[in-house]
């Protein structure tokens, strides 16, 4: 399952790599909106399929003195530790997240109906305009379009927009995004869909951007239109909004020309990709001939005399492991313990036997509790474990002697020469201390000097964090402390969107967003290349709009009227107070000539 996780993972990531290399600066978007949902289908289906290859011929030569392998069974018994089950804990984890992202998906989904019902509703074509007191641009989900209510009632919706939000409806984007936020919750620790979701976004904007364009015929006025627009927030998660992404590159594709064969050759060129792709990430399945099924028989006793040409050489290995398992089933444990047994219980007992006695009975029972370890949960309760030989004596050891005593004969002294048991492998720092200190004490008291050896160590890897080259990229930390010159509406229609290097849309805490504007050269009429503009938000509550406020040029007390009659060329700074109550000043100092 990993393996076909990680095969789909990397399709759909050179998928990708594909598309915003190659497909994405083309105005091909419809065929862009199903390479990009194909690219799903085809990254799960592709792990699934097989290439038949032609086997290769394999010579195994026998040897004349064959024997299976045999395994080490001069062990000590080993105590058996239920350890914890990780497996079941992440898998459970996993479960969590995913219910905790259907949660928010149900939740955005609930918001968007409970909107649509409670909310005045109007048939507008092939859509559905529902009327909503928010102050908010027009969004779509499915065939519905959110509109202000107010706005809608005095006509100040521009044409454009009803044009955009009814292409997202004839053609059905929502149906796209629903799917990425289904694959988003099942494969939410799959980085990729987060970038698969906002190439789909994006191209379902440059499918709208394009309608607009061909129907109205208007690309500079719909450009500046999307200007003046940009800083609008956007409370509908799951719904498609006309300033999603509102990027350099949304703006170029509007005016961008696109050669036709060109177009041709990049959409022919996926067909050798998926080729090439299918048989990278394919499963190859040797072929069978017809001769190898009887080209030998499989059987111990004929390797050990003729040399075997062999083609399908998984028959022997299968072979091996039956054998192997049939050594250390449940039958070949109980032979051996009853010749064992037989053995323990002869006279003279362990204790006093000889040291070649004593070492063929310890030989025995450490095989013996091998071959206990290797049985299944259900064989081992039907056996009883190996019983160590000095039994019913116990071992004892003081002063690195080693002696033997009955254990109802066993003194207040005696068993304090029994050494504490050692810490488990998984035990905490303070558990091994404690251990440590046991065993220290126990050497001191019986005189013995033989140590054993320290529980293993699991040692914690260190991991470390690095930023990714996007981060470092990112637009957010570009131009972050020039000093930008603060511009009017006016002023804004006059940039040409092919002088635009970035866009930068800071949300305001206060009511005020502000649009950060960075030129590819300094502007002629403008004089910088750096710029702002700002804009209002919902909430009507900053200081400009505040009637408590007292307007200052050059040090005298001038009125709000003719404050906005001041030109911005002629601006220095611009200084605000704002008290608590609402009310402040603004001091406005002018260029000196």
């Amino acid at each position: 399952m990993i393996i076909y996780l990680l095969k789909s993972t990397g399709c759909l990531a050179l998928l990708l790599f594909f598309y915003h290399f190659i497909l994405e600066k083309e105005k091909m978007h419809n065929f862009n909106r199903f390479y990009l949902l194909g690219s799903v289908l085809f990254s799960f289906l592709v792990p699934l399929t097989t290439i038949t290859v032609p086997s290769s011929t394999v010579m195994l030569e026998a040897v004349q003195d064959y024997s299976l392998p045999v395994l080490d069974d001069n062990i000590s018994p080993i105590v058996i530790q239920e350890s914890f089950n990780y497996t079941l804990l992440l898998t459970g984890v996993y479960l969590l997240i995913s219910a905790l992202f259907l949660i928010r998906f149900g939740m955005n989904l609930f918001k968007i109906i409970q909107k649509t019902r409670i909310n005045d509703k109007i048939n507008h074509k092939n859509a559905t305009l529902v009327l909503v007191d928010d102050e908010i641009l027009p969004h779509t989900f499915w065939k519905t379009i959110f509109i202000n209510k107010t706005a809608y009632k005095k006509g100040e919706i521009e044409e454009e927009l009803f044009t955009h939000e009814l292409t997202h409806v004839t053609q059905k984007h929502t149906l796209d995004v629903l799917l990425i936020e289904v694959l988003q919750i099942v494969f939410w620790i799959n980085p990729l869909f987060i970038f698969l979701k906002k190439a789909i976004q994006l191209n379902h904007e440059f499918l709208a951007d394009s309608t607009v364009i061909n129907q109205h015929k208007n690309t500079f006025q719909y450009q500046h239109l999307l200007l003046n627009k940009a800083a609008w927030k956007n409370e509908y998660y799951l719904a498609s909004n006309l300033n999603y992404s509102l990027t350099k590159k949304r703006l170029l594709m509007m005016t961008k020309q696109s050669s036709h064969t060109k177009i041709l050759l990049k959409k022919l060129t996926i067909i050798p990709l998926l080729a090439g792709f299918v048989f990278l990430f394919a499963e190859r399945v040797e072929a069978k001939n017809k001769e190898d099924k009887n080209s030998f028989k499989t059987s111990t006793q004929t390797t050990t005399k003729n040399n075997l040409k062999l083609n399908d050489n998984k028959k022997v290995f299968k072979n091996l492991i039956e054998n192997i398992d049939q050594k250390y089933n449940l039958d070949t444990y109980k032979k051996l313990n009853k010749t064992y047994e037989s053995k323990r219980n002869a006279k003279p007992h362990f204790i006093k036997s000889s040291e070649k006695r004593q070492k063929e009975l310890t030989d025995l029972y450490s095989k013996l509790g091998g071959l206990f370890f290797k049985l299944s949960k259900a064989d081992k309760k039907k056996v009883k474990r190996p019983v160590h030989p000095h039994d019913p004596y116990v071992r004892l050891m003081k002063n690195n002697k080693v002696f033997y005593k009955l254990r109802t004969e066993l003194s207040r002294e005696d068993k304090l020469l029994i050494p504490p048991p050692p810490p488990p492998p998984n035990a905490s720092e303070e558990v091994i201390l404690k251990a440590k200190m046991e065993y220290k004490a126990w050497k001191k008291r019986t005189g013995n000097t033989i140590s054993v050896p320290p529980p293993p160590k699991n040692k914690k890897r260190k991991i470390k964090f690095k930023p990714t080259k996007e981060v470092k990229k990112s637009k957010a930390y570009i131009n972050k402390n020039v000093k930008r010159e603060l511009i009017s509406k006016s002023e804004l229609d006059v940039l040409d969107p092919k002088e635009i290097a970035s866009v930068n849309i800071v949300k305001g805490k206060k009511g005020i967003d502000s649009i950060k504007i960075d030129l590819k050269e300094k502007h002629k009429k403008l004089n910088t290349k750096f710029l702002y503009t700002t804009k209002n938000s919902q909430n009507k509550s900053t200081l400009e709009n505040s009637n408590n406020v007292k307007y200052y040029l050059d040090g005298k007390e001038i009125s709000k009227k003719e404050m906005k009659e001041i030109s911005p060329d002629k601006i220095k700074s611009v200084n605000v107070k704002k008290n608590k109550d609402g009310s402040g000043a603004i001091y406005i100092n002018t260029k000196k000539l």
